[in-house]
């Protein structure tokens, strides 16, 4: 049987001590008691954004059946490929945005991709739309490589 990664969003009358947003292609939402249910099957990217009374944290994670880490949300562990807070999360935000504006689907990037943006994001200042570019194009160049290969 293929695992599925369950999320709980609470709703807003139910919430505990975070408020939780996921952003990815999941395959299904049911309502449930407190929230919603959310379905990911495995090798999903999601991005989630988690709200607590004194700070903010973001994740790029992977689904996947390996050691993962377990958030709170979430049913199974997942695999963390990049992790922003504070201010960098209004970068994450951005960056996803540029991307699904500039490249197309965020969700179809491999994991390096978020590895090393996570180094773009973590540098000071305004966010590098150039650096995040670049990135994208050594990612195609080097996934050309391996093809041709």
């Amino acid at each position: 049987m293929v695992p599925i990664l369950h999320i709980f969003i609470p709703s807003t009358e139910h919430r505990f001590f975070y408020t939780l947003y996921a952003f990815g292609n999941y395959g299904s939402k049911r309502p449930v008691q407190g929230g919603t249910d959310f379905d990911f099957i495995q090798g999903s990217l999601i991005f989630l954004y988690y709200t607590y009374p004194a700070h903010r944290r973001a994740y790029a994670v992977r689904f996947t059946d390996t050691n993962g880490k377990p958030l709170p949300g979430l049913s199974l562990p997942v695999k963390v490929l990049l992790h922003a807070y504070a201010s960098k999360v209004d970068k994450l935000k951005k960056a996803v945005s540029y991307i699904s504006e500039h490249f197309g689907s965020p969700f179809l990037l491999p994991d390096i991709f978020y590895l090393r943006l996570e180094l773009i994001l973590n540098q000071r200042g305004k966010i590098n739309y150039e650096a995040i570019r670049a990135l994208y194009e050594g990612i195609l160049w080097e996934n050309k490589k391996w093809e041709e290969l």
